[in-house]
């Protein structure tokens, strides 16, 4: 049996001897905290793997995984964010439940061997054995999204900061949404190819136009803090500094000097305390991978896929008449950044965790 089928093989007794109970339902959705959780599979980014060959990571998620990850391949390089097997996770499991026809259909779908054609799950299962072949197992680039290895639709701006002609960083997402160095910083080698150093007051201006109006969109970097700077380094900021106290504004900095120390913080409306505090300590020399979301579900940070704050606090419009988008930079109360960010990408929507770029 391949381990394609076992996984499926015990979806299905689950399901089976569930509908023997009369009052029960079926999940038609599991969320993990931990690899306990997962039957001998691996909690990856919430959702449990387990070993398939045709997958080019060598994982596949399960098909009660969460909306956007059942089914599917892990992607390379995911397997960096398999979960602390540490503690029970019951108090954080998410799971929701539907009647027992919608879980009978589901379990239906997932384990028949035929499709509407006719053709044979082995026939289909050569198809992308042959697809996956043509995808190179060595290649980590993080603007791969493990299907067509290109910056997917949904971006708005993609700087991968190795397309520069000083003082312009072009846009990779097509959109001519170029940015510009306010200065002459030096690229380093990064986690693709090379990143943008920034030291003390080093900025970069990203066009107005990327989030101006926007309510639901996600933001994400690669980050390496080379040397702490106090109270606070800040990583961006979309306003107008001084005018912060009238207009609403977004600000993504490190603390240095609030306990939790070397922790992300996001803040939504000027001289307001509404945010994120985050608790994954951003230490010297080291690679991480931050994501932001916003929607009408509130804000959400993700340090290396896992989610390190949320809050229910619904963002206000931006308003599109506020100064710039600024990457970096020295403004009123904040330490300079010093360190270096790659392949920054603004993204339409709140992105699970799935659709991000890579772990470093």
């Amino acid at each position: 049996m391949t381990a394609r089928a076992s996984q499926l093989g015990r979806a299905l007794a689950g399901a089976l001897t569930c509908l023997a109970a009369s009052a029960c339902t079926l999940p038609t959705s599991f969320v993990c905290t931990n690899s306990n959780q997962c039957s001998g599979g691996q909690c990856i980014a919430g959702g449990c793997a387990f070993v398939d060959d045709e997958c080019p990571s060598g994982y596949r998620y399960a098909p009660l995984s969460s909306e956007g990850l059942a089914g599917k391949c892990v992607p390379e390089g995911f397997e960096s964010s398999v979960a602390d097997d540490s503690g029970s996770g019951e108090d954080t499991l998410g799971m929701s439940e539907s009647g027992n026809s919608a879980g009978s259909e589901t379990m239906d779908a997932d384990t028949s061997d035929t499709d509407p054609t006719g053709e044979s799950e082995s026939e289909s299962g050569s198809e992308s054995e042959s697809d996956t072949n043509d995808t190179d197992p060595t290649d980590t680039d993080p603007t791969d999204t493990g299907t067509t290895g290109e910056i997917p639709d949904t971006a708005i701006a993609h700087y991968s900061f190795d397309d520069i002609a000083v003082p312009t960083i072009f846009d990779s997402s097509g959109n001519d949404l170029h940015a510009e160095m306010t200065s002459l910083q030096p690229t380093a080698p990064a986690i693709v190819g090379d990143g943008l150093t920034f030291t003390t007051s080093d900025h970069v201006i990203v066009p107005i136009a990327v989030l101006a109006g926007r309510t639901a969109f996600t933001v994400e970097f690669y980050v390496q803090v080379s040397q702490p700077t106090l109270p606070r380094q800040f990583l961006l900021y979309y306003g107008h500094e001084s005018d912060t106290a009238i207009k609403p504004n977004l600000t993504v900095y490190v603390e240095h000097t609030a306990a939790p120390l070397k922790t992300l913080r996001v803040l939504w409306t000027a001289n307001q305390t509404t945010g994120l505090v985050g608790t994954t300590t951003l230490d010297q020399g080291e690679w991480h991978h931050v994501g932001i979301t916003f929607s009408n579900d509130g804000m959400r940070v993700y340090v290396d896929h896992f989610l390190d704050d949320d809050n229910f606090f619904v963002p206000a419009l931006l308003s599109p008449n506020l100064a710039w988008i600024q990457i970096g930079g020295l403004p009123t109360g904040f330490g300079g950044f010093v360190g270096i960010i790659d392949e920054l990408r603004f993204s339409e929507g709140a992105l699970t965790p799935g659709e991000m770029q890579p772990v470093p």
